[in-house]
């Protein structure tokens, strides 16, 4: 099943949307969260800062071989690796600059 509020795939049996914390059926225990169906703001931050980090990893990162490229063409995994730990460390930074900027009871 989906939710009906942000459209995420939930199995019948949840009390909740694990997702937008809405509750489903007759439940009367709203989780907290679930007020306006969006996400904090730190989530948000992070998810945008790891998205920005993903394209500046292989731009600040090419000057350093991780993997040795094959010559087969295809996938270069040095930009791939290079993508991977600039979204890491992106969504890393993002969440702990909107955790200490807005807090974690700050809602979107």
């Amino acid at each position: 099943m989906k939710c009906p509020r942000c459209l995420a795939v939930c199995l019948d049996t949840d009390p909740h949307c694990f997702s937008c914390r809405a509750p489903f059926g007759n439940s009367r225990n709203v989780r907290p969260g679930a007020e306006n169906g969006k996400p904090p703001y730190s989530t948000r931050l992070s998810m945008i800062f790891g998205c920005l980090g993903a394209c500046l990893g292989p731009v600040l990162g090419s000057s350093i071989t991780l993997i040795p490229s094959s010559g087969n063409g295809g996938l270069d995994l040095n930009q791939a690796c290079w993508a991977g730990i600039g979204a890491a460390a992106g969504g890393t930074v993002g969440f702990v600059l909107g955790m200490l900027l807005f807090g974690s009871k700050s809602r979107g």
